[in-house]
């Protein structure tokens, strides 16, 4: 198994993800209800295979529901805390890099709250030249 499989590997991020669960929020109604290992896989399934969110394999579940949970995560910072801790857990594949956007008005920091810092894109895969790799996020930091 190729180590970008085994990150994917659902019951390997459910086993990482237990190890924190007391940060997620507690799930909310039957219709659509994606586990937080799953809305991981997802997140990390797109980054590797660079695929837009409706060709997501529905191992996974609903990409609709799943791409609206991670909005809403990535905008609550919940996102960026869950990339935080598997960087803690496992510190040779997700790593973390802190990116101050600096902002001179409240309109600039508005744009930037909308367009930048509130988004799963902040998720890459760095590959290295040895077949290697691991996923950074992007923990963006505003100044004034």
């Amino acid at each position: 198994m190729s180590r970008k499989t085994h990150i994917i590997d659902l019951a390997f991020i459910e086993e990482s993800i237990s190890q924190f669960e007391d940060i997620l929020p507690k799930p909310r109604g039957k219709k659509g209800q994606i586990s937080a290992s799953q809305l991981i896989g997802a997140l990390l399934y797109i980054t590797v295979h660079k695929c837009p969110w409706s060709k997501l394999p529905k191992t996974y579940g609903d990409w609709r529901v799943i791409y609206t949970k991670a909005d809403r995560w990535a905008r609550s910072g919940l996102l960026g805390n869950i990339f935080k801790n598997l960087a803690q857990l496992h510190p040779n594949l997700f790593k973390i890099t802190n990116v101050k956007v600096f902002f001179d008005t409240p309109s600039s920091k508005e744009w930037i709250a909308n367009n930048i810092k509130n988004t799963s894109n902040n998720l890459v895969l760095i590959e290295e030249a040895k077949g290697d790799g691991y996923f950074l996020w992007h923990n963006v930091i505003c100044v004034s």
